[in-house]
């Protein structure tokens, strides 16, 4: 979707989306995926069910939004709708799994 067009998201409807940022972890950080308050007063959601970031990822986060509004939300690209929050483990992980280098 070009920068700055936004996409209509009605009542009750979902979608993807992705972060401009990639974000890689070292082995002893871990991270959470946060809507923006100021977006959540509106009714988006910007994450479902994975907000979870695993040590040792290098990827750019899919976010699954939501709006639980009565009314259509415009989406615009380049909007920063979420925020991260990263945590130092006590010891270290790595995730090996499909999604640890997500590549469009």
């Amino acid at each position: 979707m070009p920068e700055g067009e936004p996409y209509l998201l009605l009542p009750g409807q979902a979608c993807l989306g992705i972060t401009t940022e990639n974000v890689k972890l070292s082995p002893r950080l871990c991270g959470l995926l946060e809507g923006r308050s100021r977006f959540a007063r509106l009714g988006l959601f910007v994450h479902i069910t994975a907000g979870f970031m695993n040590p040792g990822i290098n990827n750019r986060q899919v976010l699954e939004i939501y709006n639980a509004s009565n009314n259509a939300l415009a989406l615009i690209p380049g909007t920063k709708i979420c925020q991260f929050i990263f945590m130092r483990l006590a010891g270290e992980a790595t995730y090996h799994g499909k999604y640890s280098t997500n590549i469009l």
